[in-house]
């Protein structure tokens, strides 16, 4: 489970970097305790409870290996606490190689787009590489994300990969960069995009969300209401399937 995104600089504006920190630290370190095993109509499903350390909160998933060979993923996430501050994003991280470097997409595009800054991109079927994916901020920061995406895959030359659709819309990105490397910590770092070298990797972030990205002003100013995350229960899945 993943809840941080490196900090946009109006995150820095508005402190995010500590205020929001301990998700970071969530996103780290977990426990996952195995629940049990269920078998029904040909599937099998694996459950598990996720306790990510210092957070209040559980999240039970389950891995649903389904009849066709296919992957379903499913995570409901609890709060425990009524002080939790509100998440960063909510989702799952992965890697895979970095032959898999053709991205299609059917969301929204064709450039980088957030749930508060999405109205100049449009629903369709996009296609890219995933080394153009991530915008070079003059001061590396939170880069490529596509929302509304309802399916996604990536592939090699030969056109083998992986599909990932989503059982509700869902907020992705591909690219070559870890959310490390763009993360100076608390501290603004004074470094250029052509300092940061991109991974032999896709990383791969498939979300339910990530927290809006502002701009009333970049000095304190926070995302507008309805794109901040602050409720006490979060779900959403999606399923793997292999492209031969």
């Amino acid at each position: 489970m993943n809840f941080w995104r490196a900090p946009t600089d109006n995150d820095f504006g508005e402190q995010a970097q500590y205020n929001l920190r301990l998700w970071d630290a969530a996103s780290h370190n977990q426990k996952a305790t195995f629940k049990n095993i269920e078998e029904k109509d040909g599937t099998i499903t694996f459950n598990y409870e996720v306790k990510p350390a210092g957070i209040e909160a559980t999240i039970n998933m389950s891995y649903t290996v389904n009849k066709d060979g296919s992957l379903t993923i499913g995570a409901n996430y609890k709060a425990l606490s009524a002080d939790l501050p509100e998440m960063m994003r909510f989702g799952m991280n992965m890697e895979l190689s970095d032959r898999f470097s053709n991205f299609t997409w059917y969301g929204r595009g064709p450039w980088e787009n957030y749930v508060d800054r999405k109205e100049d991109a449009f629903m369709g079927i996009w296609n890219g590489n995933v080394a153009d994916q991530a915008f070079p901020y003059y001061r590396p920061q939170e880069a490529g994300n596509k929302t509304d995406v309802r399916w996604l895959t990536l592939t090699d030359k030969n056109g083998k990969g992986i599909r990932i659709t989503g059982a509700q819309p869902l907020s992705v990105s591909a690219t070559n960069y870890r959310t490390e490397d763009w993360d100076p910590g608390t501290t603004k770092k004074q470094q250029h995009a052509s300092d940061v070298l991109p991974a032999d990797r896709v990383i791969l972030n498939i979300d339910l969300f990530q927290r809006g990205v502002g701009g009333l002003n970049s000095w304190g100013a926070k995302p507008l209401d309805p794109y901040r995350f602050r409720e006490k229960e979060y779900s959403y899945q999606y399923t793997i399937s292999v492209i031969q």
